[in-house]
């Protein structure tokens, strides 16, 4: 249980109680202008009014508090580990599979589950018979007990049962006679064990039913475990919220991108020549530059870094690609670097972000990277910086 949990919850109780006396304070306001109102006392009535509004304001704000924290609670409500047992349909089940049998019955599964977990200790707390007990009952002929393994060699008590067909179900089920399973290799029996094996494999897990003897037609094993699936699906671990990508035409370049390209661009406020000769102010400004231009200051050197980076703006749209705000940023600060042409066909870049692969997109960036045929470490730590801000970091 984590800290953060605990600290929301002590939260949650308070403004639950300071809500629970505003409302009560509310109500003896109530009733002091109610009975004011039938005494004709004028004010009375409205010191009791007053009371009652300032009562009614307060309650109304600790219910929206006592709500935030109530979704707070929820969001960092500890879940439990995947091997922990739990009851589905009256019987223990892992957790793990209980969330895969309940996903199967949202999709179409119509079946329960009979039988699951039966270690001594386990299956008793659920009120089900171990499979010691199940043994005990089929070795004495008792009535209503069915075949039933010996205790220490029963997938339904996480142990091997030796025989060839479990075997068969891949390199995680090889091996000797009771030796130990993991927790999302207990076996299941169910109701519409077809079914249920074919929803689940639609799904994307893995499920099978091992034995070909018609007595054990309901029983059910995983044959890999379903953690990757369940998170893949949302099921559990903790859920990534969605971006909100607009088209492009909705977006320009941000404070936060602006702020990208000049720390890397540099700032000089006299007009000086380049590399290469060209007269250039501010953050690279070259348009209409020459030794006589003004200085100019921070602000109008932003300015003009702007309406520099409004034709990278405008190749962005062109596009019509869905973005982020940050990845509209990013994108803006390597055409600035690059120029529009990195956006073209057959660039790695271009390509990945036509495809709308942003994950592809944001790890292309640094393979631009080269100047004259060398690894230049400012464009190395300019593409790392894109990168970051393109992935929301």
């Amino acid at each position: 249980m984590s800290k953060q949990y605990r600290v929301w919850r002590r939260r949650l109780r308070r403004r639950q109680k300071k809500r629970l006396r505003a409302v009560r304070a509310w109500k003896r306001a109530r009733d002091a202008w109610r009975a004011a109102k039938r005494r004709g006392d004028r004010k009375a009535r409205r010191v009791s009014y007053a009371a009652m509004k300032a009562a009614k304001a307060r309650a109304s704000a600790l219910k929206k508090k006592v709500a935030k924290a109530k979704r707070r609670v929820a969001a960092l409500k500890p879940r439990p580990r995947l091997r922990k047992v739990v009851g589905l349909d009256g019987c223990p089940v892992p957790y793990g599979l209980s969330l895969a049998v309940q996903d199967a019955r949202r999709n179409g599964w119509t079946g329960r589950v009979v039988s699951g977990d039966r270690r001594e200790g386990v299956a008793e707390r659920f009120g089900k018979s171990s499979q010691a007990a199940l043994w005990r009952g089929w070795v004495r002929r008792l009535p209503g007990f069915n075949p039933a393994n010996p205790p220490g060699a029963s997938t339904h008590e996480r142990r091997h049962d030796g025989s060839a067909s479990l075997r068969r179900l891949g390199a995680a089920y090889e091996k000797p006679r009771g030796a130990l399973l993991k927790w999302w290799q207990t076996g299941l029996d169910v109701t519409n064990a077809s079914q249920l094996v074919a929803v689940l494999n639609r799904l994307g897990y893995s499920a099978v039913r091992p034995y070909p003897d018609p007595r054990e037609a309901h029983h059910v094993n995983f044959r890999r475990d379903p953690y990757r699936n369940l998170r893949r699906r949302g099921l559990y671990g903790k859920k990534k919220k969605a971006k909100k990508r607009k088209h492009p035409r909705d977006l320009s370049l941000s404070k936060r991108g602006v702020d990208l390209i000049a720390s890397f661009e540099g700032f000089r406020s006299h007009p000086y020549r380049d590399a290469v000769g060209v007269w250039t102010i501010g953050y690279g400004h070259t348009r209409g530059v020459g030794p006589n231009t003004r200085p100019v200051t921070r602000a109008q050197a932003l300015a003009l870094l702007r309406e520099d980076a409004r034709h990278c703006e405008q190749a962005i749209r062109r596009l019509g690609v869905p973005m982020t705000q940050a990845e509209f940023d990013a994108t803006v600060s390597l055409c600035f670097n690059l120029g529009v042409g990195v956006l073209d066909r057959g660039r790695s870049f271009g390509d990945a972000i036509r495809a709308r692969k942003y994950r592809k997109a944001a790890n292309a960036m640094l393979l631009y990277v080269h100047a004259g045929g060398r690894k230049l470490p400012g464009l190395v730590r300019r593409r790392k910086a894109e990168r970051r801000m393109f992935l929301g970091k």
